[in-house]
This record gives structure tokens, sequence and C-alpha cells, in this order.
């Protein structure tokens, strides 16, 4: 598991497993709360546990399982409205952008909030999109039961925002009436039926701490200010979806670039609206938010996903043989920028059996990706075209990624999980974090850890752990060791007691008695 968010959603399922209090979400087999985010994707996590056993895997279902729903929910929404051909299109656009190959293996909530938030905005179109009332009412109802998921996953954030998207897309098309307002009015009913029994729930339960952490720390002053040491300058979003969205960027922009000239001369697809202002209204928000994590721009990716899958098929027309050479050109800017990855890992710290083994993986997805420039000569249709494509580029970055994350958590990661699981073997009651804030610890180990950042406080737990006989069990980064090296000759008696039971480069696990 990945730190630190991987691990804190587990800690949160494993907890509610085992008090059976699945209200309150709880950090790390303690009683603090976790006032992040709603349970609904710890919920998931949880269940995941219950069907396939506790594990890194089972931690991933929910995400994964996600992942592929949206991408068929793309395909059909597209299929639905623009044709079979863009909806097959933009679904593997979806499917093979680099970001979301990414998260649609984390075990994070960014994947999940993005199905139930773009779910529910798919179901909103064809609401207003259907002209029959029956049909018409059963699309808001799935709106609305998908927003509440959205509710009950990220918060508020879920359904604001829809609902700005669906107004500023209304005054565009002149149509703010009372036939559309009830769009709202049912949407925001059923998300309030499906959400509120919790929310009202947890307040109750935690006598309104949770509700007052939740909606004043975590979402106001997230967007006001920097919460959780995540800064970025008002353009942070844009390098992260020029690279998050690759290899499909080069399309992205002529496809936007024509579609805002359309929309000037009046002439647009009212989908396609609706996929510009969904894009538009997340890029600029988040953009504007003081808090920025590179995930939050993943709700912009099936709008553009579709935008780009929309373009390919109009351009198929006129210019198949330019999309060919567009994509012949990305597989062979990949090709050739092979020798700066051998430069690069050559240089890196990794053994040289880990350098070796991830050489030898580029150099058959170096063979993947020449095959697949081969095979881009042939196809007729652009579909078989974006086929070969994906074929070419998504096999072997899934491979690398895979084989990157490997090497990467070993030389990161595993030694803290190595001493977790051990401290667990060792019946390890509480576990002393010294100098190192990684969820990992309590995952893996599954007891309660201290992450408390006054060393004075640690140390006086370490005394008041022994006096009650018990074993005081210690995994620490060593330059914390160097930078409280004043208090630690102050209580040299206690750490003379200390007994190292594994130590790395980085870590140290240890035992005082």
């Amino acid at each position: 598991m990945l730190s630190h968010d991987e691990p804190s959603y587990g800690c949160c399922a494993l907890k509610m497993l085992l008090d059976h209090n699945y209200i309150v979400p709880k950090y790390y087999f303690e009683e603090t709360i976790l006032a992040d985010k709603p349970p609904l994707f710890p919920w998931l996590i949880a269940y995941s546990y219950k069907v396939f056993g506790i594990s890194d895997f089972a931690s991933r279902i929910p995400s994964a399982f996600s992942a592929i729903l949206l991408v068929l929910f793309t395909w059909y929404i597209g299929k639905k409205i623009l044709g079979t051909k863009t909806g097959l299109i933009s679904a593997f656009i979806l499917a093979s952008s680099v970001e979301y190959l990414f998260l649609g293996r984390r075990a994070a909530t960014d994947i999940v909030f993005c199905l139930f938030f773009s779910s529910s905005l798919y179901s909103m179109y064809m609401s207003y999109f259907n002209k029959k009332p029956k049909v018409k009412i059963c699309w808001m109802i799935l709106s609305g039961t998908f927003a509440g998921l959205a509710l009950l996953t990220k918060g508020p954030v879920g359904i604001l925002l829809q609902f700005l998207i669906l107004t500023i897309f209304l005054i565009f098309k002149k149509q703010i009436n009372i036939k559309h307002i009830k769009i709202y009015l049912i949407i925001g009913l059923v998300a309030l039926i499906v959400s509120l029994p919790w929310y009202i729930a947890v307040h109750i339960s935690t006598n309104g701490e949770f509700t007052k952490s939740f909606f004043f720390t975590q979402n106001i002053e997230r967007f006001i200010s920097v919460v959780g040491k995540h800064p970025g300058a008002f353009w942070f979003y844009l390098p992260i979806l020029l690279l998050g969205f690759m290899p499909w960027t080069l399309f992205l922009i002529p496809a936007l670039y024509d579609f805002l000239k359309h929309l000037r001369n009046k002439n647009f697809n009212s989908f396609t609206l609706f996929c510009l202002v969904w894009f538009s209204v997340i890029f600029i928000f988040f953009s504007f938010s003081k808090t920025k994590l590179a995930t939050y721009i993943l709700l912009a990716f099936p709008p553009i996903s579709l935008i780009s899958g929309y373009w390919l098929c109009i351009l198929e027309r006129k210019q198949l043989e330019a999309i060919k050479r567009t994509f012949l050109f990305l597989l062979l800017t990949i090709i050739l920028l092979s020798p700066l990855s051998y430069f690069i890992i050559t240089k890196s710290k990794f053994s040289l059996v880990d350098k070796n083994t991830f050489l030898s993986q580029i150099l058959l997805s170096v063979g993947f990706f020449i095959v697949g420039s081969i095979m881009m000569m042939f196809p007729k249709k652009i579909h078989t075209l974006t086929i070969s494509f994906i074929a070419s580029f998504t096999l072997p970055a899934v491979f690398l990624l895979t084989s990157f994350l490997t090497i990467y958590y070993k030389y990161t990661f595993a030694d803290l999980r190595d001493y977790a699981i051990l401290a667990h073997k060792m019946n390890a009651k509480e576990i002393i974090s010294f100098g190192t804030f990684h969820p990992i610890i309590p995952y893996y180990s599954k007891t309660p850890t201290d992450f408390n950042v006054s060393k004075k406080g640690q140390i006086k737990k370490m005394y008041n752990l022994l006096i009650r006989d018990h074993k005081v069990f210690i995994i620490g980064h060593l330059a914390d060791i160097k930078k409280n090296n004043l208090i630690i000759k102050q209580n040299e008696s206690l750490f003379k007691r200390l007994h190292i039971v594994k130590l790395s480069k980085k870590y140290f696990f240890g035992v005082i008695t």
C-alpha cells in the first residue's frame, strides 16, 4: 500500500469491521474521528475485505471496479447521444489516459467519487435530453441517487458543482425556466434521501464534532486556505491535465479549440456544450481553490474524453491519415525517449539487479511500441486505428507502471511494512512512530500507533507503558534520532534499554523492555 491515503482508508475499514461501527469513521485503530471524508469508500473496502479477505488487492478492488463501471457508462452515454463509434472511442480514451490508469488501481476515493459524480451528470443530461416524461423522471431519480452517493464519498462538492454545471449550461441554452427547475428539486431531494440519514447519525454520534470538522475544515477551509500542506499556483492544474491526459492531449487541444470556435459561431451540439461547461467549471473551480491535489482534476476526464472522441470521429471523414500520423508520432516519440529512461535508471540508487530488471522491461515495452507502430500503417477505420494504438500504448504502459511501483515501493515503504508485520507477530499492544508519519504502520500491524509530533509526549508515554509492564515498540526514522538528539540524551537511561530488532538505511524497529 502506498502512503498515505491507501493505508489510511484501509485502517478505517479494518476499524469498522473490528468495532462493528459503520457510522463514525476512525483513524489508525484509535478513537480519533476520521473527519476528512464521509464513509462510503471505507464501507466499500470493508465489504471487499469480507468477500475477498484482508489484503492490498482487496483494498483496491472498489477503485478498479469503479474505473471499469465509469468507462462502460461513458461508452453508453456517448453511444446514446453521439453515436456508437464515438461512444466506443471515448470510452477507450478515458480508460487509457495516464492519470486514469494510475488512479484506477489506487485505494483512494478519487476514482469512486469520479464514478458517482460523472454518472450523476450523465443521468442529469439524459433527463434533460429525453422527451418522454416517465423516462425523464427515471433519469432524474438515478441522477439524484448517484449525487447522494457522491455526497457520501466526498461531501457537498458532489452535488454543488453538478448544479453549477447544469445552471451555466441552461444559461447558455437560454432555458432557465420552471420546467427545468424541477430537475434541481427532484435530484436534490433524492440525493438528500440517500445521504442525509448518515449525516444525521454521525452528527448525533459525535455530538456535532464530525459535522464541524468536516464541513468547515475539510470543505470551506480547503477552498479558502491551504490544508494538509498542499499549496499550488493558479495554473497548477494545467500541466497536470496535459500530462495526466496523455497520450490524448495532442487531440484534446485542437478539439477544444475547434469546438470553442463553433460555440462562438453558435453552431454547436448540445451535449458537446454540456461537456465543455463541465470541463470548464471543474478546471476553474479547483484552480481557484487554495488547497490543490493532482487527483482533483480527474473529474474533468470523462467530459474531455467525450469531446476528444467526438472530434476524432468528425475528423475521420476528412483527415484519417492525419490522425494516423499523429498516433505514429506519439509512438515514435516514446521509442526515441527510451535512451533517456536508460540514462535515468542507470544513475538511480536502485540495486544492479533492479536496474537490469527494469531496463529489460523497458526494452520489452519498446518492442511493443515498434510492433504497434507497424500495425498503425494498416487500419482504414478510426475505431480500429484507435484500438491498435491503445493496445500498443496501454499494455506496455500498465506493465511498466506496475514494475516501477513495485521497485519504488521496495526502496520507500517496504521496510516499514515489514517492521509493522513483525510488530504484529510480536504481539505489540501499541507502537510509537518516532519521527515518521506513515499509516502503513497501523495498517500492517493492526495496532494503535502514536503519531504524536511532540517527542516529549511520546517519551512520557514510553515511561507510562513501562510502568504498566508493557514492552515499548518503536518504529522510527533514523534522521529523526539525530534531530532529537538532545531529548534522547536527556532520557539516556530509557534509550539505553532500546534493543534494535531491525535496521535499514532509513528506518529502524526497536523494543524497549
